[in-house]
């Protein structure tokens, strides 16, 4: 790949980035994620009104004041974005699709890493298999991205979604996508799940990982896709209002924040995270 065609694609998906995301962008991620623990930073004297769980009482005893142990927080912060392509991920609406939100979101990850330090994880899963990228951050983070994008044929020119990709494209295992959360999870990773959740795992093993505090998904849909699971909630209380089979037990999928393709998605996005 040529580097000055992969300039040219970042500075192409920069651009869109940042058209919807304008002010909100600088600083979201540091108040959106937190980091590893706490890093000790030095003693003070002790002042009424201080927390006593942090006196540090070997020094203070060795000295004619009491001191506490002060901290700042360590951030040390990996954002890993689960990025789930399935075949309806090509639906959208206004030429954006599900999938070209995907990327941007992406995107705009990395533009907040390299402000804030952090790194971002990307694991892709397309066409059945799954694939880990190295974490970046910023422009470096950016450009790798695109480059694999493009390597693999998602991205077409000027940055946007390759559609002669959807036909047979293989659907992602339920066994490798949980074991993959399971593992990051495990490993106290702060996990943003991206895709439409269409086929999402319903299991108790799929509740329990998502239910985890370092978990946040996102269902990117299109606005068929809001009017079909409109059309099914009406449906579902019809039944239970005795027109048909009692409705059963709403999917736990349904906790987590919806944005479509028809609004200012990067936006959304960023108020949606925490």
């Amino acid at each position: 790949m040529d580097i000055k065609e992969i300039e040219r694609v970042v500075a192409t998906v920069q651009q869109a980035v940042f058209r919807n995301a304008n002010s909100m962008a600088i600083g979201v991620l540091r108040s959106r994620f937190r980091g590893a623990g706490l890093q000790f930073r030095e003693h003070q004297i002790y002042s009424p009104g201080d927390d006593v769980r942090f006196i540090d009482w070997k020094l203070s005893a060795r000295t004619d004041h009491v001191y506490i142990k002060t901290f700042e927080e360590d951030r040390n912060v990996e954002i890993c974005v689960v990025l789930d392509v399935s075949a309806t991920s090509f639906y959208g609406s206004r030429n954006i699709s599900k999938l070209q939100m995907a990327l941007e979101i992406c995107g705009l990850l990395f533009m907040l890493a390299g402000q804030t330090q952090d790194n971002v994880r990307v694991i892709l899963f397309w066409d059945g298999e799954r694939m880990e990228m190295t974490p970046k951050r910023g422009r470096e983070g950016l450009v790798q991205f695109i480059a694999i994008l493009e390597r693999k044929g998602i991205l077409g020119e000027r940055g946007k979604v390759n559609l002669k990709k959807q036909a047979q494209l293989k659907e992602t295992s339920n066994e490798l996508l949980l074991a993959t959360l399971r593992q990051q999870l495990s490993r106290r990773k702060e996990v943003v799940y991206l895709g439409d959740m269409l086929r999402f795992p319903q299991t108790d093993e799929a509740r329990k990982l998502t239910s985890d505090p370092h978990f946040r998904a996102m269902r990117l849909l299109s606005p068929i896709d809001q009017g079909a699971l409109k059309f099914s909630v009406t449906l579902g209380r019809g039944k239970s209002a005795g027109l048909g089979a009692p409705q059963s037990k709403a999917s736990f999928i349904e906790r987590f924040p919806i944005i479509t393709s028809d609004e200012r998605y990067l936006e959304k996005f960023l108020r949606k995270i925490s």
